[in-house]
């Protein structure tokens, strides 16, 4: 195990580009920033793993990599070491692993995270990109935009505070809070959100959507097949174009020649080939 540690009054720019291992990024009210670096395994790459730190640029970097290399580290299970990084709130990062997983604790700034193979975990932090290849993306609160991508697996954010990218081939999408316009791409799986307060276009091939409220904007969901369901919270007027080839459509708003009186109007485009369609009041 190794040690760094470096003065830093505020918050640093953390570059990291690994071949193998897991990052635990802590964000919170300190006045240095501390690495340690540990080996998981049989090999002893903490003597490899490089750590340096100017001008407010902490930069991680490990040995360089030989084409297919992190497929031969996957097989061997080497080359591999725990990363912790202790920095001042609001620091960004930027990183790239070819195989592991990261963690990140705290409230950061931008972070811009990228893996073939794991999950990321972030608690608070914007704007974000984070990407998998194959992995879960877990995001408590998104300060910023954010974008958010796995090939395959599952993709939690609970608050948005901004607009939200979401590309998920092989796996489930739960947002909690959409405070901006939110769209959403995938192939298999059901896609969830709770509260809406922008703009949505969620699509799908195989797989249904379901949003448990919508204030404002233009909704647009399809799928393939699966069940579509949207949620119109009170006070909102919704114009209507909805559709499904072989299910039903269930509609239980009143109908109203104007939005007069009402304080918010959506637009609601939803169609299914093969699922019903339920609109309702939130």
């Amino acid at each position: 195990m190794t040690t760094h540690l470096f003065d830093t009054a505020g918050p640093v720019r953390v570059t990291i580009d690994l071949p193998h291992g897991s990052v635990r990024i802590i964000a919170g009210d300190r006045t240095d920033t501390r690495v340690t670096v540990t080996p998981d395994g049989a090999a002893d790459t903490a003597t490899t793993t490089r750590v340096s730190f100017t001008d407010g640029e902490l930069a991680i970097t490990g040995p360089a990599q030989r084409r297919f290399g992190w497929a031969l580290d996957w097989l061997r299970s080497s080359a591999a070491e725990i990363v912790e990084i202790e920095v001042p709130a609001g620091s960004h990062v930027t990183a790239t692993l070819s195989m592991g997983e990261y963690r990140c604790d705290g409230s950061l700034g931008e972070c811009r995270l990228f893996t073939r193979y794991g999950d990321i975990r972030v608690e608070e932090g914007g704007p974000l990109t984070l990407e998998t290849t194959y992995g879960e993306v877990h995001v408590e609160h998104a300060l910023g935009d954010a974008e958010l991508s796995t090939g395959s697996g599952d993709i939690e954010a609970r608050t948005l505070d901004a607009a939200g990218t979401v590309r998920n081939n092989y796996g489930g999408t739960r947002i909690g809070h959409a405070g901006g316009d939110l769209r959403v791409t995938g192939l298999y799986g059901d896609v969830r959100i709770g509260r809406a307060e922008g703009g949505v276009s969620a699509k799908t091939a195989y797989g249904g959507v379901r949003i448990d409220e919508v204030v404002r904007g233009t909704v647009e969901l399809t799928t393939t097949s699966g069940v579509l369901e949207v949620g119109i919270r009170a006070g909102t007027a919704a114009w209507l174009d909805v559709s499904s080839t072989s299910g039903k459509v269930r509609n239980s708003l009143d109908a109203r020649d104007n939005p007069d009186g009402f304080t918010e109007t959506v637009e609601i485009h939803a169609h299914t080939d093969s699922g019903d369609v339920v609109v309702r009041r939130a």
